[in-house]
């Protein structure tokens, strides 16, 4: 018989997921889902499991969901979809911290992690100004308008994801100090566990979490460079509209997720937080600003272009901002 980590080992493979542009997208998808269901039927590891019944509700919704998207009915999509996460929130099927997930999962430096932004525009070190909104574009965790503070965990990440065409000395750099004790953060990214003895409580939220991580890391094949419509965006972006919707502090703000840029095994991730309005983000900063210091738009190091002599690696600059960070953290100015 197929053990947990077996199943876990076996679905993780599979991410993040590729479809050729020519196989229809709902096909790809419920074939995906219907691949998902045969594996734990198969491995008999769940049955008679009230949790796997909330996937599999989340399952038909999510189906449902995308079928209204297509047909031109978005508000029913989104209606659908958030009744589906909604099953997967409530029953704590998904790893969310800054709850009781926190004393639970392993954090490489605690339950801190220094984040990276790249920018070209000195006015978008948070994100694009409210202002200019009209150029906050279609990604995978932001839709047209939205503007979004999408970070990574090293500068690498970053420039795989904002597709680097250019010298790194071209953008500006930021580093963010970010807790997952201060912002309610949606982990897709299968956390490891602090303790061996709770492997089986780990494999069951990666197991019963992969339907939602999976749709949301479908690769995007090449298109067109007229391209409008990135289909593959979709269920992210459906994600991105939930926590939109999230104003108390006890809610949700924010996604954590593998990047397509890379293999899972590379452990590149980022966060992105949709920001509504300016009190949001007003908020937002004095949440990270109190993980850095308290020297007001010190909260982060922003690296300019006019002021530091670049080094092509990029592990050079992330000491630079790491060192930049800890000098701020020690009340530095």
């Amino acid at each position: 018989m197929m053990t947990k980590k077996e199943l876990f080992e076996k679905l993780k493979s599979k991410l993040p997921l590729k479809r050729d542009k020519s196989k229809d997208f709902q096909e790809f998808v419920e074939e995906t889902f219907n691949w998902y269901k045969q594996q734990i039927e198969n491995s008999g590891l769940f049955d008679d499991s009230e949790e796997y019944e909330k996937v599999e509700g989340f399952i038909d919704r999510t189906n449902k969901s995308l079928k209204f998207y297509l047909e031109g009915d978005i508000f029913g999509a989104t209606k659908e979809f958030e009744k589906g996460i909604k099953l997967l929130i409530n029953d704590n099927i998904l790893p969310i911290f800054m709850n009781n997930n926190n004393d639970i999962y392993y954090f490489e430096n605690g339950s801190y992690s220094l984040m990276y932004r790249l920018t070209e525009f000195d006015d978008s070190i948070w994100c694009i100004p409210f202002s200019k909104r009209h150029l906050a574009s279609t990604n995978r965790f932001s839709f047209a308008g939205l503007p979004c503070l999408y970070i990574g965990n090293s500068i690498e990440t970053c420039y795989a994801e904002i597709g680097g065409d250019k010298d790194i000395s071209s953008y500006f750099i930021a580093g963010f100090g970010y807790y997952y004790e201060k912002i309610k953060t949606l982990d897709l990214t299968f956390p490891n566990l602090k303790y061996a003895e709770r492997d089986e409580y780990y494999y069951d939220k990666s197991i019963l979490s992969w339907p939602l991580v999976a749709i949301c890391m479908i690769k995007k094949p090449i298109y067109e460079s007229h391209t409008k419509f990135v289909i593959e965006y979709i269920f992210p972006q459906l994600v991105i509209s939930f926590l939109a919707k999230q104003s108390n502090e006890s809610e949700i703000w924010a996604v954590k997720y593998y990047s397509t840029k890379f293999s899972i095994t590379d452990n590149k991730y980022n966060i992105a937080i949709p920001i509504k309005n300016e009190a949001f983000l007003e908020g937002l900063k004095n949440k990270i600003h109190e993980t850095v210091g308290d020297k007001g738009e010190k909260g982060y190091a922003e690296i300019k272009k006019n002021n530091v002599s670049y080094n092509s690696k990029f592990e050079d600059l992330e000491n630079k901002i790491q060192n930049e960070l800890r000098h701020y953290q020690n009340g530095g100015l």
